[in-house]
């Protein structure tokens, strides 16, 4: 594989680990009204998802210099 099929790989995994720990925060605030624990799960699961969001700003950085 050459370097922008690995950054396009890349890419996809993020993307989907972004998806899935924002759907999760969402749950989990939505949820928060009948467990209190969710709350803090949902910070959690949401400031992850920022991570995976810087992140995944990074790799299309990559990509267009690639291009």
């Amino acid at each position: 594989m050459n370097r922008k099929e690995i950054l396009l790989e890349e890419l996809r995994n993020v993307r989907t680990k972004l998806l899935v720990f924002s759907l999760s925060g969402v749950l989990f605030w939505v949820s928060s009204g009948l467990i209190s624990g969710n709350k803090l799960l949902s910070f959690i699961s949401i400031a992850i998802a920022v991570f995976y969001w810087r992140k995944l700003d990074d790799l299309m950085e990559k990509l267009k210099e690639e291009v």
